[in-house]
C-alpha cells in the first residue's frame, strides 16, 4: 500500500521545510510527496528542488497560479495518481505527528475490509499552534459526518484527511460547476459523504499553524451554551440566512447532476426531499421534522429551518 501526499505551495518558504520534514518522517507507511508550486515568487521552488535532489520520494510540479483550491485539484488529477492506494492533502505551513498516516491508513484499511470498492474518507483531530505553542483542538467535540449537509456547513480541514483510490477516481470524474464555493477539502468531504463513507479519528495527529497569512482560517466551534455562543449566534444568523438562500437546493442539484448514478440511498432520499421542499408543503413539514436535516449545530439547524419556512432552502 502506498500513499500520495498532495501539497500545494505558494510563497511558503518560511515554514515549508519543517512541514516537508514532518511528512517525510512518517512512520510505518510508504509514501511519495507531490509538491505543486502555484507560481511562487520567493524561494519555495528552489527549496523543494534541493529536498528532491536528496530524497527520491519528493516530486516537484511547476504550475501557474490558479489559487490553492484549484492547485489541489490539479494534483488530484495528475495521471500518476492512479498508481497509489491512498491520498492525503498537506498545507505548506502545518506539522504532522509522526504516526498520522499510519493511524489513518489503519482505519481506512479496516473500513475497506467489508467493501474494497467503497469510496472512503477518514480524518483526524489535531491541535492549533503558533509561536506561543499549542492551543485548542481543531474539533473540540467529536465530528461525525452523517450526510452531505454536515460536510457542507461545518468546518473541515483538508490536511487532516486521508482518502482512498475509489474516492479519488470519483473526484477526477466529477467536476463540480461551483467547485470554488466548496474548495478542494469541502468538495471532497461532500462527495465522500454522498457516495461512500466518512469516518473520524479523534486523535491529535496534525498541528495547524495559525498565523496572519493562512490561506484559510480556523472557524469558531463553540462547544457549549455560553455568552460566546449567544453573541456568535446573534451576529451571524442573519448573515448566514442571506448567504445560504437556496444553497442546499443548489447543492442537491449539483450532486444530482454530477453524481446521479453514484449517490448512496440516504443521499438520494435527502436530495429528493430538499429539491421538492420549496414546492410542496407536506415535503417541507416532513423535512422540518427530519433528523436527517441537520448539521449537528444549533446555529446551522436554526438557519436551515428559517430558510425552509421561507421556502428558500
Amino acid at each position: 500500500m502506498k500513499i500520495a501526499i498532495l501539497l500545494s505551495v505558494f510563497n511558503g518558504e518560511l515554514y515549508l521545510g519543517k512541514q516537508v520534514k514532518s511528512i517525510l518522517e512518517q512512520k510505518d507507511v510508504k509514501l511519495d510527496l507531490f509538491i505543486r508550486d502555484d507560481g511562487s515568487t520567493d524561494g519555495s521552488r528552489e527549496l523543494v528542488e534541493s529536498i528532491a535532489a536528496t530524497d527520491p520520494r519528493v516530486h516537484l510540479i511547476i504550475g501557474h497560479n490558479v489559487g490553492y483550491k484549484r492547485s489541489f485539484l490539479e494534483l488530484v488529477n495528475e495521471p500518476s495518481m492512479s498508481d497509489y492506494d491512498y491520498f492525503a492533502f498537506a498545507d505548506q505551513d502545518d506539522l504532522w505527528k509522526m504516526n498520522k498516516l499510519a493511524v489513518l491508513q489503519e482505519r481506512i484499511v479496516r473500513l475497506e475490509e467489508k467493501n474494497t470498492h467503497l469510496p472512503i474518507m477518514v480524518y483526524s483531530n489535531g491541535k492549533v499552534f503558533s509561536n506561543q505553542g499549542e492551543g485548542r483542538r481543531l474539533y473540540q467535540r467529536p465530528r461525525i459526518i452523517s450526510s452531505f449537509i454536515d460536510a457542507s456547513f461545518r468546518p473541515l480541514y483538508g490536511m487532516s484527511f486521508l482518502i482512498n483510490l475509489p474516492l479519488r477516481n470519483i473526484l477526477v470524474e466529477t467536476e463540480a460547476s461551483n467547485f470554488d464555493l466548496w474548495g478542494h477539502d469541502g468538495w471532497t468531504a461532500i462527495v465522500a459523504s454522498a457516495v461512500g463513507k466518512v469516518d473520524f479519528v479523534d486523535r491529535d495527529l496534525v498541528l495547524y499553524r495559525q498565523h496572519g497569512d493562512n490561506a484559510s482560517g480556523l472557524k469558531n466551534d463553540y462547544t457549549k451554551f455560553s455568552l460566546g455562543f449567544l453573541l456568535a449566534t446573534m451576529k451571524t444568523i442573519k448573515q448566514r440566512e442571506h448567504s445560504w438562500e437556496y444553497k442546499l437546493s443548489s447543492l442537491s442539484e449539483e450532486l444530482h447532476v454530477s453524481l446521479s448514478d453514484k449517490v448512496n440511498a440516504q443521499s438520494a432520499s435527502l436530495i429528493q426531499r430538499l429539491t421538492s421542499s420549496n414546492e410542496n408543503r407536506s415535503a417541507r413539514m416532513k423535512l422540518f421534522l427530519s433528523s436527517d436535516f441537520t448539521a449537528h449545530s444549533k446555529v446551522q439547524d436554526l438557519v436551515f429551518r428559517v430558510l425552509l419556512f421561507k421556502r428558500k432552502i
